[in-house]
């Protein structure tokens, strides 16, 4: 898929995301082998509570309770931080998160974290071949992109075309982005023509009026969140990385449609394909 490259890009935050199913027999001295092999580049380990991340697709109008029973707790979820404070890896017995946040280091691009994250993966799939388990299998990809800019005096956001990629939304949302509504949540259904492996969906949430409890106040300042997310089953990171690939540029896509002449003029957009 073509999409709007851009020189100076907005992007606060990225997040490159795999849920898997839980391995059998992996225990936390596992995690201790692997923070080994990452340690060098990432010295500062964290516990953290574990996160419940869905391995399957939620029922449509169904709501169904459960009770889990286990002999032992869940694995913690843990922290390691990259020795340049600009990288997170997020890590538990069933997901597997790289973060990359805004410090003084520019944003190192998307093709730049999807290579990083596949050498996590491997080391990972590395500890568990040599003690003997059964590599882990992706069951979720996620990518996430956070947005934080000032609009110009007078410029607008755009008004909201959505990606050819998109299929249907949670509600109609032909609204112009450049009125004064605070903050909004929007769902879409997303496929792509050339595969029939990457259906997800994409969540957006746009903030204007400042950031997470400020709403109200710097009227031309704007957050803006997009998630993709797909439920897929598959143990190979080619097919995994593909469909985050997918995801990548259907928000890449998603976000240039929103610009107005002023805006990607601001960020250097440039016309790719």
């Amino acid at each position: 898929m073509g999409h709007e490259d851009f020189e100076r890009p907005p992007v606060t935050e990225v997040s490159l995301g795999a849920v898997f199913g839980p391995v059998q027999g992996f225990s936390q001295a596992h995690v201790g082998l692997f923070w080994e092999k990452l340690r060098d580049d990432f010295p500062v380990a964290q516990d953290q509570p574990p996160f419940p991340f869905p391995q399957n697709p939620p029922p449509s109008k169904v709501v169904q309770l459960g009770l889990l029973l286990s002999a032992l707790a869940p694995l913690r979820r843990t922290w390691f931080t990259h020795r340049e404070s600009d990288r997170l890896i997020q890590f538990q017995q069933d997901g597997l998160i790289l973060n990359w946040r805004r410090t003084q280091s520019p944003y190192p691009r998307y093709n730049t974290l999807r290579d990083e994250f596949g050498s996590i993966w491997q080391t990972l799939v590395d500890v568990t071949a040599d003690s003997k388990l059964e590599p882990p299998t992706f069951t979720q990809a996620q990518v996430t992109y956070s947005n934080v800019f000032e609009l110009p005096s007078g410029e607008p956001f755009g008004i909201y075309e959505p990606s050819g990629a998109i299929t249907k939304h949670s509600e109609g949302y032909d609204f112009n982005l450049s009125t004064e509504q605070e903050n909004c949540i929007w769902r879409s259904g997303v496929s792509f023509a050339h595969t029939s492996e990457a259906k997800g969906t994409l969540t957006c949430q746009l903030i204007r009026g400042g950031v997470v409890g400020t709403q109200g106040s710097d009227r031309d300042r704007i957050f803006f969140q997009q998630t993709f997310q797909s439920f897929i089953k598959t143990d190979s990171i080619n097919k995994f990385l593909q469909v985050c690939d997918n995801g990548h540029d259907v928000i890449v896509e998603n976000f240039s449609n929103l610009l107005s002449t002023g805006l990607r003029s601001t960020f250097g957009g440039n016309r790719n394909g």
